[in-house]
């Protein structure tokens, strides 16, 4: 936007306040728009922060129910290991104790 010359007051004609009011109008249609635009961009983020809330609390939630289920499989693996080893004891201990007994005939 160019700049013009200032004109003194006494050699202001009706066209050229025309045309100050006419810039001075188009200057706050620009800025209104811009503040429409600014509110827009606003509650877009606004709504894009939330979305963002939403999948990190979603996000936060499977990595802790997945953290459950891993420990729980976990358990569930050792108690399974116990189990077995306390098989084995058994049955070592079922073949030590048949083993002394003689058969009976």
């Amino acid at each position: 936007m160019t700049t013009q010359p200032r004109i003194p007051l006494d050699d202001l004609t009706s066209d050229a306040l025309d045309q100050l009011y006419a810039r001075l109008d188009q200057a706050e249609h620009v800025a209104r728009s811009a503040a429409r635009d600014a509110a827009l961009a606003l509650t877009a983020q606004l709504v894009a922060e939330a979305e963002c809330d939403r999948y990190r609390a979603a996000w936060t939630s499977a990595r802790h129910r997945a953290s459950i289920y891993l420990q729980s499989n976990q358990n569930f693996a050792a108690s399974i290991e116990n189990s077995h080893a306390a098989y084995l004891q058994l049955a070592a201990e079922v073949a030590r104790l048949t083993a002394r007994r003689a058969p009976t005939t």
